[in-house]
């Protein structure tokens, strides 16, 4: 039997209450894979002691995938600025739209830094290429998992070794803390500064629940060498080229925040982020502008055929593999799943168990309504409320979905095998491809909605990290 059937069969059978579970969620703590919740208390993020294995070409090619995908991306500001249908699909609110104007230019457009992660599903336990590729959105902004995906790599793996003899077959995926800095630095020799950079990273100090990745994050840099700091915008001075963060020069700015969120902290607090303001000028922030284009409904305009038309032949087919059909909701006629002209609003109604209603511009799995789990009176309370703020919410085609069945490690109590829904969650890079797993038993699977995580583990081990590198 081969090693990966023989531990999915022995973990399958491994009892609640088994010290494994005891053991994984106090690795995990040391790990410091944890969350704040909504009463500011810290907790520790379940995680599934059973790994998902993938092959290193089969890494390579979801890579590819995403590193195209994301070119397209990169290219959304200028097609904005020129192209009216991609502006429709793609609402920005006016202190965006106005800064965008200001600030955009053709240099910038040649050397945009993107750090995308891309959401969606795929079976890698069919060999070769994975046909089944399909993403459901991307986040480009304030991406969370470049911790937690290695650490839970490491925690399971440590876990596992010993008592699991099968698992000396396998080895860790790529590590999404280094590809962070591959990034950052090949940005910085695009932009003509010395690599590695150093570089803040950027949230609002405001905040006081959510992930609790980026003080890890900088320990661990500082570690390695990394010069690294973590800073408010308002922190953010640019004065005769030299970048600052709390007064520590810096070379680049990876940011935690939305320049909605940025507009929004000015006016609340009355102090301008003039030092942020002026990093998206001289392009010294990653993500750049392209990031404030991560809105679900930017896969209408990679889904509607004449939108699509504006990106080359070859990413249009990579968006009709793996892109599914996507609308803003407002009262229109539109093309349905197979091209056919439709009143959006009777074919959602029509459609309920083939559709998925989102706010567009929201995370963490807030508002996510999934047309067959929820009963025909709900759907229609949703769609009513997405058609009295128009172009807000979209729809889009619902997904199969993975699941699996595995026990699952939290704090407090030790759950025995459970049917859990799994989302995946891609980094890509051109080094490698980090993986971010999540799992529930709800099928809108968020960490902070009380789900888990999932690791990726390289069988056969061969061009992974080693065991011993990224310890958290």
């Amino acid at each position: 039997m081969a090693p990966p059937r023989m531990l999915h069969e022995r973990l399958s059978r491994v009892p609640a209450g088994d010290p494994l579970f005891a053991q994984v969620v106090d690795l995990a703590a040391r790990h410091q894979i944890t969350y704040i919740d909504d009463d500011c208390t810290l907790k520790v993020i379940p995680v599934v002691p059973r790994p998902f294995l993938l092959t290193f070409d089969q890494a390579r090619a979801v890579r590819d995938i995403c590193l195209e995908l994301s070119r397209a991306v990169a290219s959304v500001p200028a097609l904005y600025l020129t192209h009216p249908g991609i502006r429709a699909v793609l609402p920005l609110d006016a202190d965006e739209d106005a800064f965008l104007r200001e600030v955009w230019s053709p240099g910038l457009a040649r050397q945009t830094a993107l750090l995308p992660r891309w959401d969606g599903d795929v079976d890698f336990s069919s060999p070769g290429s994975p046909r089944d590729l399909r993403f459901y959105e991307v986040n480009c902004c304030a991406v969370g998992g470049i911790h937690y995906s290695p650490a839970t790599e490491e925690v399971v793996l440590e876990a596992l070794t010993g008592r699991f003899p099968e698992v000396v077959a396998f080895g860790l995926n790529d590590d999404c803390r280094d590809l962070l800095v591959d990034n950052l630095s090949r940005h910085a020799r695009a932009v003509r500064i010395a690599a590695p950079p150093s570089f803040a990273i950027v949230e609002d100090r405001r905040w006081e629940t959510g992930i609790t990745e980026a003080p890890t994050l900088l320990a661990r840099y500082r570690k390695s060498g990394i010069r690294a700091t973590f800073a408010d915008p308002r922190e953010i001075t640019l004065r005769k080229g030299v970048l600052r963060a709390k007064g520590r020069p810096v070379d680049l700015l990876y940011r935690n925040i939305e320049l909605r969120d940025l507009f929004l902290l000015e006016r609340e607090t009355g102090t301008r982020a003039d030092g942020m303001r002026e990093a998206f000028r001289t392009n010294r922030v990653v993500s750049g502008l392209a990031g404030e284009f991560d809105h679900k409904s930017l896969f209408e305009a990679f889904t509607d055929p004449k939108l699509a038309r504006a990106f080359p032949a070859s990413t249009r087919a990579l968006f009709r593999r793996h892109v599914p059909w996507t609308r803003l909701l407002r009262e229109r006629r539109t093309e349905d799943l197979h091209g056919r002209r439709v009143d959006l609003p009777a074919y959602v109604r029509r459609r309920q168990a083939d559709l998925v209603m989102k706010p567009n511009r929201s995370c963490g799995g807030q508002g996510v309504t999934i047309g067959n789990h929820v009963s025909e009176a709900k759907w229609e309370r949703v769609l009513a409320g997405a058609l009295r703020h128009p172009d807000t919410w979209i729809v889009q085609e619902r997904l199969p979905g993975l699941r699996t069945t595995a026990p699952i490690a939290r704090a407090g109590r030790h759950e025995s095998t459970a049917e859990l829904y799994v989302a995946l969650g891609f980094f890509p890079s051109r080094t490698g491809l980090g993986i971010l797993g999540r799992a529930s038993k709800s099928p809108v699977v968020n960490v902070m909605q009380g789900g888990g995580l999932i690791s990726f583990l390289r069988y056969p081990p061969e061009k992974g990290r080693a065991a011993k590198d990224g310890k958290g």
